[in-house]
């Protein structure tokens, strides 16, 4: 399930971030890339809910 996802997202989303974001300190781009991790995450959390949904707890459980 996992072997069709690309570990590609994660230099995209870098690449893309850092051109579009405009870096006066060095400092902010340890900000971008925590960004685009958290971005890559999210396209995984979705898709791997599409594949295998997960239970969601009612209240009270």
């Amino acid at each position: 399930m996992l072997k069709c996802l690309s570990p590609s997202y994660f230099k995209l989303h870098v690449c893309w971030l850092s051109s579009l974001t405009p870096v006066t300190y060095l400092c902010k781009l340890l900000g971008i890339r925590c960004v685009a991790a958290c971005l890559q995450l999210e396209l995984f959390r979705g898709y791997l809910g599409r594949v295998a949904p997960h239970h969601k707890p009612k209240l009270g459980e």
